[in-house]
């Protein structure tokens, strides 16, 4: 019998092994089709990019050639003399603000007009040569402009009068339009950009000027120096250009290769090394009017950047996988472990196995403290996540779907934790003076949504007698109220859901009476024999997609228990079910809520000075704050940064309680210490006494994991001021900055350094 069971537990774990394999390689597949599919949008994104800017060039080019073609063959300019076709040139050249020039060329070198300036003799320039030898229209390559010191190009139409060739007309383009496309287009440093070359690999348009102040050539692989006279102004050669010396520039294999291929008529877009960066580099030719060569289009991209929403989703993924990975295989250990000794203690007696169920809970706690380490980091980053604007909508998606599933998962192990505290003696009851209507309202907010959502009508019966404030444990009396209330919720598919609140007085104590009435499923009487039996759900042919663990109830009823109260049940299957909670608590002033306050809370419409905000998002500067955070796991260090990043504190980041120490024995003086409670060598509680011991006088806050210890008592006499429960929340946390740095140290008073 024995040698069997030992063959289902191997069998059991090559299972789950096999289980865990699949687990990890599913979703590897999954996020390697995701980054293959982003990039291909970010290929697509980008040719898109580029070819609007293209044509768009294209279209300011060809628009100047023909106006210039249509002035070239115009019989009023053919016919004219030069003193008549200046005015004309003129016009259009003020009516086309990127025409710096338009002039008519003579065959025999001289100009006859032009739009501005004085006319001169251009036959050594080397256009002119190439017109009289190759009379076709064509734009030439980019050069410097004397006027302007910036790169333009000329356009050159032969003009003809019966048949016959009689003169050039030129046009001198500023490129600036061209330019103010290339710099509107760019975005961030750079990440995203655009730049033009001309058919001799010279740059023509670029979002960093200096490639236009000093004229790069990627053919080349030179710049063009402008010379200047003692006064900086441009030197002018012999030719009438601007007199310039060369350097040589750098540029990798990859990109000279680009160059290459697209000034040889080649589109495409390849992923290339630049200064220790991935770009993504879209190349593709502008065709240009005439007889030109063409001109070119390069878009680069940033692949670090354009692939970060992506790679952020693979972090949280893997972390996921790795914590799923962790709680298998814990799962096996523990499973293995468990079926071993039960195995070998088939003979036992009851007492070891009450020490067995004992060992189990101790077990449940301790592993509970170790998933909710790597929960902090799954939930903070999330939050961390949801905080940047620009996100894409399915991104968004995804993280709130991650944050709201973590979410899930605590509030499972919170239940399991609850329920071992509870059997291993750990739970304890926090009383405190509460209103008792701010503690209706909230918890009937939470569950009227949920009943919205279904269409349920939500009725609440209450009397204007019921006391204003009493004394007890507000937290788990709510934890109570909110079982009942959502399990009603969760079963009831139409009609209403109905809760009465009742009291009666015993001297100083006050009996509260919960009565939660639904027209929901109703249970069977043999499954009332079960009803708070842990991990025990019902009608699960029906209910096989509610969410729950089964532990609800047997928490619940635990709760009331502590409180010295009662809970009944009656139920009819297929009709509905009502739920009678009695608990007893302290009265602190017997001041009734008044006819006022009731009729609100019934008319849900009651609001108190109390904030309820489910998730508070970080508001205002706290620049002149200063925190050291003190962690052992780097993850976590990264997740309380993040939460803090948006406050703009000065933040100091230490791995251990020697170097917070340290940081405070040099005269270091934080506003906020956030101190992990469990670390190797010198835990937290060491870390403060010692700090103390020292005299630092400054906020010390306990970070923990360890929900068994949550005691605010325990750590304030440990040293500590308050403390915070991993996994982090933004409104635990904005609740602490404003208390120990708004409220305690405003910035007009703030002496910290």
């Amino acid at each position: 019998m024995v040698d069997k069971r030992e063959t289902r537990v191997h069998i059991f774990i090559i299972s789950v092994v096999l289980i865990g394999a699949i687990l990890v390689i599913i979703p590897l597949i999954t996020m390697n089709f995701l980054t293959n599919a982003h990039d291909e949008r970010i290929r697509d994104d980008i040719s898109s990019s580029s070819f609007i800017m293209r044509e768009t060039v294209r279209s300011f080019i060809d628009g100047v050639y023909n106006l210039s073609y249509s002035l070239a063959t115009s019989p009023a300019i053919i016919t004219m003399d030069g003193d008549a076709q200046t005015p004309i040139l003129v016009d259009n050249a003020l009516r086309n603000k990127y025409v710096e020039l338009f002039y008519i060329q003579g065959l025999d070198g001289m100009q006859i007009s032009r739009s501005v300036g004085e006319r001169g003799d251009r036959s050594n320039r080397w256009w002119f040569a190439r017109m009289m030898e190759d009379p076709r229209p064509f734009v030439s390559h980019a050069y410097l402009s004397v006027s302007t010191g910036l790169p333009c190009v000329s356009i050159y139409v032969p003009i003809y009068y019966d048949d016959e060739k009689v003169g050039i007309f030129g046009t001198d383009i500023s490129l600036a339009y061209i330019q103010t496309l290339i710099v509107q287009f760019a975005q961030g440093a750079y990440e995203l950009y655009s730049f033009i070359i001309d058919g001799n690999g010279t740059v023509m348009a670029h979002p960093n000027s200096m490639y236009l102040e000093k004229l790069v050539n990627y053919k080349t692989l030179t710049r063009t120096i402008p010379i200047v006279d003692e006064h900086g102004n441009a030197v002018i050669d012999e030719f009438g250009n601007v007199a310039a010396t060369e350097e040589p520039v750098e540029a990798t294999e990859e990109y000279r290769a680009i160059i290459e291929a697209v000034l040889d008529g080649e589109s495409g877009i390849e992923i290339i090394s630049l200064n220790g960066r991935d770009f993504y580099v879209n190349f593709e030719p502008i065709p240009l009017p005439g007889y030109s060569d063409h001109w070119a289009i390069i878009t680069l991209q940033d692949r670090e950047v354009a692939m970060q929403v992506v790679t952020t989703l693979v972090r949280i993924m893997i972390i996921l996988l790795a914590l799923i990975f962790f709680v298998l295989i814990v799962c096996v250990i523990a499973f293995a472990r468990t079926l071993n000794k039960s195995i070998a203690s088939l003979n036992l007696a009851k007492n070891e196995a009450e020490s067995a169920n004992k060992s189990k809970s101790d077990f449940l706690a301790t592993m509970s403290h170790e998933i909710r380490t790597p929960l902090n980091a799954i939930i903070g980053i999330a939050q961390i996540q949801l905080q940047k604007e620009g996100l894409p909508t399915e991104y968004t998606t995804d993280l709130e779907k991650i944050y709201d599933s973590g979410g899930i998962l605590l509030g499972i192990i919170n239940d399991i934790l609850d329920m071992s505290k509870i059997e291993t003696g750990h739970m304890m009851l926090e009383p405190a003076e509460y209103d008792l209507p701010k503690l209706i309202h909230d918890t009937v907010q939470l569950n009227i949504v949920r009943a919205a959502v279904k269409n349920l009508k939500f009725i609440l019966e209450m009397d204007e007698s019921m006391p204003l404030r009493l004394f007890g444990d507000e937290l788990r009396l709510k934890q109570i109220l909110n079982n009942i209330l959502s399990n009603a919720v969760k079963y009831t598919e139409q009609g209403c859901i109905k809760l009465s609140v009742e009291h009666s007085t015993e001297g100083n104590k006050v009996i509260l009476r919960f009565v939660v009435s639904d027209t929901g499923q109703g249970i069977t009487q043999e499954d009332m024999k079960h009803l708070f039996t842990m991990f025990k759900r019902f009608n699960m042919e029906e209910n096989r997609t509610t969410e729950g663990t089964g532990l609800g109830l047997s928490i619940t009823k635990k709760l009331v228990e502590k409180m010295n109260g009662t809970i009944e049940v009656q139920s009819e299957y297929g009709k509905g079910s009502v739920f009678a909670i009695t608990v007893m608590q302290e009265s602190t002033d017997g001041v009734p809520i008044g006819a006022e306050i009731a009729e609100n809370l019934r008319n849900f419409t009651y609001t108190s000075n109390y904030q309820n905000d489910e998730f508070i998002i970080p508001l205002g500067s706290m620049s002149h704050g200063s925190v050291l955070v003190v962690d052992d796991v780097d993850t976590n260090l990264y997740v309380v940064e993040g939460l803090l990043s948006y406050y703009g504190l000065s933040v100091d980041l230490v791995t251990s309680g020697f170097e917070a120490l340290k940081k405070t024995e040099e005269g270091n003086v934080y506003d906020i210490i956030f101190m992990d409670y469990m670390m190797p060598k010198m835990d937290g509680i060491e870390t403060t006494k010692r700090m103390r011991k020292a005299g630092y006088e400054g906020v010390i806050i306990a970070l923990t994991a360890n929900a068994l210890i949550g005691n605010e008592e325990m750590f304030k006499r440990e040293g500590f001021d308050d403390f915070i429960a991993k996994p982090l929340d933004l409104r635990q946390m904005n609740e602490i900055l404003i208390k120990y740095i708004c409220d305690l140290n405003p910035e007009e008073t703030n002496e910290n350094p």
